[in-house]
């Protein structure tokens, strides 16, 4: 057998196999996508209020500069 017709029968098993594989990575991603219950979603300023979600902040310093410098902004709608 000539070496050029082994090689090509190794390529072209190797790209069969990688074919099967992305096959089934993509059907198996389309399948797990519509098993899953769709999002819950807040739609209304309602739905954020009665939603449980918590606020958190972190005090390091990045944190509060950007909460000094909105929060002067807000001052300043505040007062006009």
């Amino acid at each position: 057998m000539e070496s050029k017709w082994v090689t090509f029968r190794i390529a072209l098993l190797f790209t069969m196999v990688q074919v099967v594989l992305l096959n089934n990575y993509y059907g198996g991603g389309i399948v797990s996508s519509l098993l899953t219950e769709p999002p819950k979603t807040i739609r209304t300023i309602q739905d954020l209020v009665d939603c449980n979600l918590q606020v958190g902040y972190e005090n390091v310093s990045h944190n509060r500069g950007y909460f000094e410098v909105h929060l002067l902004a807000f001052a300043d709608l505040d007062a006009r």
